[in-house]
């Protein structure tokens, strides 16, 4: 991450202010700030020169994050929720996906008609909650017994049932 955290994403990138000259008034009023990106990696293969690997790692983190960001996004507006949490080892010490994250389910949800803005939550601590997740969600009362009995034979293997 650090590699990452010293490129440049727009070295490789292809913004709308590349196209545009600047930021792009959508013809419903809306307006596509020129920052944005509009294609990755579009500038990668432009030129002979190799892109540097920090600049690369950064688009990738980049990208990965806002793809992650749009697929909550989308699920949050299904669920209507208003935050959303993340976790996951992705997210873990990653400044760079986590502030894309937060950046970019902030400008979705202000652009939305209602206005509200939708809040992009990161635990602190939060490493096994993908495990206790899917155990509370799917365990029902025969797999939690099964998985008991199974850990008692475990503890003394010369007993039969």
């Amino acid at each position: 991450m650090d590699l990452a955290a010293s490129g440049d994403s727009s070295a490789v990138n292809l913004s709308v202010e590349d196209i545009y000259g600047g930021d792009y008034k959508l013809p419903t009023g809306g307006l596509l700030k020129g920052s944005l990106t509009a294609s990755f990696f579009a500038k990668a293969g432009r030129s002979e020169e190799k892109p540097a690997a920090g600049d690369v790692l950064q688009a990738l983190t980049v990208m990965v994050a806002q793809n992650i960001c749009q697929l909550a996004y989308l699920n949050s507006l299904l669920q209507k929720t208003e935050r959303v949490v993340f976790t996951g080892n992705f997210l873990r010490h990653n400044k760079i996906a986590q502030e894309t994250i937060a950046r970019n389910m902030r400008a979705a949800s202000l652009a939305q008609s209602s206005g509200q803005e939708m809040q992009a939550l990161f635990l602190t601590h939060e490493g096994y909650f993908g495990a206790i997740g899917s155990l509370l969600h799917k365990a029902d009362a025969k797999q939690v017994v099964h998985s008991t009995r199974l850990s008692e034979e475990a503890a003394s293997p010369g007993k039969r049932r």
